[in-house]
């Protein structure tokens, strides 16, 4: 199930990627118009990555922020759930420089993260899920500006673990 929501004025591009067998990203040979930073959630077994064509364990529940350059694949990308966007849907360059596109989740770390949410952080990610479904389903011209609240919940909630995770105390 792909829900997408596109803005023709603006350029703007988000989407929620779920339970899609063909989902990957090949930047250099079939993706390279697309810039779409990805936030996945492995919310099946552990399983291999591949990004820029080097293998990865991708453990169960882990959340793993990609950039818009990268090439992935998924071993099983129908457990996968992919919150994809492009600048134009959501960057906050000059407000914040932790929850921007170019902030701490996708350019705080020079290895890849795997972020790990315990069980009280994947209630709220999972009830967070359904509310963008949810959203998916109403249409009108306040859309786009409900699904970047979300997005920015999602981010900040995913930023704030990755702290926790991979910066020292």
């Amino acid at each position: 199930m792909d829900l997408v929501f596109k803005d023709g004025k603006t350029n703007a591009h988000f989407q929620i990627i779920c339970e899609n067998e063909d989902f990957d990203r090949l930047y250099f040979t079939r993706n390279k118009e697309d810039k779409l930073l990805t936030i996945a959630w492995n919310r099946g077994k552990t399983q291999k990555i591949t990004i820029d064509e080097i293998v990865y364990n991708f453990p169960v529940n882990a959340i793993l922020p990609l950039m818009t350059n990268q090439s992935f694949r998924f071993e099983d990308s129908e457990t996968i759930v992919a919150w994809q966007f492009n600048r134009d849907f959501y960057c906050i360059i000059d407000h914040d420089q932790e929850i921007s596109c170019v902030g701490f989740l996708f350019y705080g770390s020079s290895e890849t993260m795997f972020i790990l949410p315990n069980e009280k952080e994947t209630e709220k990610i999972t009830a967070l899920l359904h509310v963008f479904k949810d959203e998916f389903e109403t249409d009108d011209t306040i859309q786009g500006e409900m699904l970047r609240l979300l997005l920015a919940r999602l981010i900040i909630t995913v930023t704030r673990l990755a702290k926790q995770q991979y910066i020292a105390p």
